[in-house]
């Protein structure tokens, strides 16, 4: 147990051990953290969630530094970059934005490639709607809806449904009721982020190991919920706004993410997205096809000009 736990700890402050360089920015309510990997064209890298911490892009941005610069945002509400009063009232869309505009000015950038994985899909997306001359290009992963409203939700809780057997149900069960009682401990944890796995990776035989490396991360719930309530009450919806950005997006995709759905969906909205599909891959194609996700990555990146 004891050993686990270190290894857990190592991953953790692996991010800033091996980032060239961490920073942070000073805002009214707290700093917002970020590490930079590389030299080259400048990749603002968005992790997923939203409220997921920044170690899931360690690896990405490790393996792209070869060529260019990445730079890992901790986001509000994650990591080290938690905000005061921690609530609604800096926890939400508009804050993202003006985090991310804070970004380019510290580090004297008129524009960068933004890379978001899921969440940080939608919050690309976004951020290219509100600040477009700021957005070299998108290259989004794995992306969340540029619409999450409740259609996309049912049919997100519907897909991933379908990879739950019986024994699954039992278990998640189990885990949630010691979670609702206060009763989690560490390995129950660990066990319930692999069993939320399960629905996103492809091939079982991998869950363990990719659930490994995705146990660096750490959820902030309350981030999430706060977001996701945030986005609820401003129902934010990009479907007239996204197709007036006239810069490149690239899309890669697992073609049995539960969410690859919102990837043929943008297609429909903005017929320019250049799509990569991957077969025998789910919602983590950094991991499950790396194979196959890194040169299709690279050559993205060598069509941004």
């Amino acid at each position: 147990m004891l050993k686990l736990v270190f290894i857990f700890l190592s991953i953790l402050t692996g991010l800033s051990a091996i980032a060239q360089k961490t920073d942070s920015i000073k805002h009214k309510n707290g700093y917002i953290y970020f590490h930079e990997f590389g030299k080259g064209k400048p990749i603002i890298m968005l992790s997923g969630g939203p409220g997921f911490s920044a170690e899931k892009e360690l690896e990405i941005a490790t393996n792209l530094s070869k060529k260019y610069r990445c730079i890992v945002l901790e986001q509000r509400g994650t990591g080290r970059s938690i905000p005061s009063p921690f609530d609604s009232t800096t926890i939400n869309i508009k804050s993202y934005h003006n985090d991310l505009t804070k970004l380019l000015h510290h580090l004297k950038l008129k524009e960068a490639i933004f890379y978001g994985h899921s969440w940080g899909g939608l919050l690309a997306m976004s951020f290219a709607c509100v600040s477009p001359e700021k957005v070299k290009a998108l290259i989004l992963i794995g992306t969340s809806s540029f619409n999450p409203n409740d259609n996309f939700w049912y049919t997100l809780r519907l897909n991933r449904l379908t990879r739950y057997g019986h024994a699954e149900w039992q278990m998640l069960d189990s885990l949630l009721t010691k979670e609702k009682l206060g009763k989690m401990s560490f390995m129950d944890s660990l066990e319930k982020r692999k069993l939320m796995n399960f629905t996103n990776i492809y091939n079982i035989n991998k869950v363990d190991e990719i659930s490994f490396k995705l146990s660096a991360a750490t959820l902030n719930e309350k981030t999430m919920d706060l977001m996701l309530l945030d986005l609820k009450k401003t129902k934010l919806d990009l479907t007239s706004k996204l197709p007036l950005f006239t810069r490149p997006i690239f899309a890669i995709c697992g073609k049995q993410d539960p969410l690859a759905f919102v990837t043929y969906e943008l297609k429909n909205l903005m017929p320019k997205t250049q799509i990569s599909w991957i077969n025998a891959c789910g919602h983590y194609p950094m991991y499950e096809q790396e194979g196959i996700f890194y040169p299709k990555l690279f050559e993205i990146l060598g069509k941004i000009k």
